[in-house]
């Protein structure tokens, strides 16, 4: 070949070389442009120094009348005394500021803190006093481990067992190296069988009795919001359960922000719009760019007991499983109980992948769970994490045979229970210096999905309350009464399809909730300001080879250090993508 001839081949190489690696590049650049780019909000950023600081914020959040998971402080009304349930780690100042924007609004609020023999009242001095940061970080039990870094602490219990400790004998003797990795503290020996053990019921099931028998002593009590989640909490109240008008949820980040400014009618309009096509749905299809790709056909029937329950603020049902089982609240009069017992089964059997780095608790390598006929049947990677997985799904005793109440025939634990989603553009992922905030605050953000697993049930066709004879069951089995091994999804499309048409409609669109686009909400959210500014997203994660440089391959293999080096620039001040941008 002649000199010439080595040019030419050389440049045409070249050329080709060049060609590839641009549209390679073409394509990352038109992925990351399918999804938006990652934003944080530049607000309430340092912990408060005086209750003056919250009291702007406390105002908005005394009146709003919405807030996730029930009804909000704007519920009650002027002559009114409610009953604020918080924590002994709540921060005084935020609190504070709370009971006396009540005050301002002529409501008396009673703030106690559960007691182990009777219910404590709290006032600021006291809490001031012996408020400490450090004693209330929460810690992971893995040592030199951030609680997100050890994400697959998680799977340590396929979902919430009546006993734990029998359920932490059996792991010692199945898997003695997933339990020290799990339990590094604690030795290999058996916990030993103790006297008249009482059972977990979950969550504050266990813990109500004292605010039961305060309400008993004082009558003149309207109303009570306590706990940080739905599931359970005005049945657990007993006979006083018409009481309870929402959540105890008030952390700094939760207050100092822009959620209680969110006003709560457009965030009832767009829950309305994600909900209204559920009814007349025949399949949903679910996809998500780690990986997600599930599917189902939906009967009439079926459909109908969906649409009957899928409704709660913040937490909109788009699984149809953990619509059913239950007495559902409506939009209406939530956070009211309405309607008639809706009947689990038959349940909803979707197939496919559900792929994901992040769980309640944090982060893990990408993990994909393959379901057949709404059953787990295979996991994938996940490290730790898919490993306790695979664990449970083989051999925890029962798993797979036990016939659970309501379930109609259909044997085992492992049923795909919970697609949820979060509704609230406002809501972020804390920021912590220690990331020793669990990732579980992050579901409430709109447009994002969790995915927990397992059978659970909320109540039974008698009352709404907790389901005895599902609590029995499960004790004497020791098998989880409640879901687990949770799964978050960032950029999901969720579509559904409309019986006896060919319309379509995308509930989700490339993780941004697509209710928040919608002309009518849009022209009641201007009523309060720009709706650009009232609806748009104030947190959007940052996922390298999807909404952000870099290869999702190398992420996807240990996803820890990306939201480790993003939280640490949000704390210092230095992150690029601050919403609105800093001075």
């Amino acid at each position: 070949m002649t000199r010439l001839s080595w040019l030419s081949a050389a440049k045409i190489a070249l050329c080709v070389l060049i060609m590839a690696v641009t549209a390679g590049l073409a394509r990352k650049l038109e992925q990351q442009s399918q999804y938006p780019a990652p934003r944080f909000p530049s607000v309430g950023l340092n912990p408060p120094t005086s209750v003056e600081e919250v009291m702007p914020y406390a105002r908005q959040a005394a009146r709003n009348r919405a807030a996730a998971f029930g009804g909000g402080l704007g519920t009650s009304t002027a002559g009114e005394t409610v009953v604020l349930v918080v924590g002994e780690c709540d921060n005084p100042h935020i609190l504070e500021a709370i009971r006396r924007a009540l005050l301002e609004r002529q409501i008396t609020p009673v703030v106690m803190i559960r007691g182990e023999r009777e219910a404590i009242l709290w006032d600021y001095a006291t809490a001031r006093a012996s408020h400490s940061e450090e004693e209330c970080t929460r810690r992971s039990r893995v040592p030199g481990m951030s609680i997100t870094q050890a994400g697959y602490t998680e799977g340590a219990v396929p979902g919430t067992v009546p006993y734990p400790r029998k359920a932490r004998n059996w792991l010692r003797s199945a898997r003695p190296d997933l339990f020290q990795q799990v339990y590094p503290d604690l030795s290999l020996e058996p916990e030993p069988d103790p006297a008249n053990e009482a059972p977990n019921l979950g969550f504050t099931g266990d813990r109500n009795d004292v605010i039961i028998a305060y309400l008993e002593r004082h009558p003149e009590v309207d109303g009570v919001y306590s706990a940080g989640t739905w599931y359970q909490e005005a049945g657990n109240l007993g006979r006083f359960a018409s009481k309870w008008r929402g959540t105890a949820f008030w952390d700094r980040f939760t207050v100092i922000s822009n959620v209680p400014a969110y006003p709560a009618d457009v965030w009832t309009l767009t829950e309305e719009k994600n909900i209204e096509a559920i009814a007349f749905a025949s399949r949903f299809h679910l996809t998500d760019p780690e990986g997600t790709d599930l599917s189902d056909d939906i009967s009439p029937e079926l459909a109908r007991r969906w649409a009957s329950g899928a409704y709660e603020r913040g937490h909109n049902m788009l699984g149809p499983n953990m619509a059913t089982g239950r007495f559902a609240r409506s939009i209406v009069s939530y956070p009211a109980m309405s309607g008639p017992w809706i009947p689990r089964s038959p349940i909803a059997t979707p197939s496919g992948v559900i792929a994901a780095t992040t769980n309640h608790v944090g982060f893990h390598p990408l993990i994909k769970m393959y379901y057949e006929e709404g059953y787990l049947t295979r996991v994938e990677g996940g490290g730790t994490y898919g490993e306790l997985a695979r664990t449970h799904l083989c051999c925890y005793p029962g798993i797979n045979t036990a016939q659970y109440p309501h379930y109609d025939g259909k044997p085992g634990f492992f049923y795909l229970h919970e697609i949820a989603l979060g509704t609230n553009p406002k809501w972020f992922r804390p920021p912590d210096p220690n990331m020793s905030v669990t990732t579980v605050n992050e579901r409430l953000k709109s447009g994002y999905l969790h995915i927990g697993l397992g059978a659970s049930m909320e109540h039974d066709p008698g009352g709404a309350r907790r389901s005895e004879e599902w609590q029995r069951f499960t004790e004497e089995r020791n098998l989880p009464f409640y879901h687990g091994l949770h799964l978050h999804l960032y950029f999901p499309t969720y579509t559904l399809s409309i019986r006896g048409s060919n319309r379509t409609v995308d509930v989700i669109r490339g993780g941004r909730m697509t209710s928040l686009d919608d002309p009518e909400v849009r022209a009641l959210a201007s009523r309060y300001g720009n709706p650009d500014e009232i609806l748009a997203d104030d947190w959007i994660v940052e996922v390298p080879g999807i909404n952000a440089p870099g290869r999702f391959e190398d992420y996807a293999r240990d996803p820890y250090p990306t939201h480790r080096d993003v939280n640490d620039k949000i704390l210092n001040g230095t992150y690029e993508h601050f919403y609105p941008p800093r001075n």
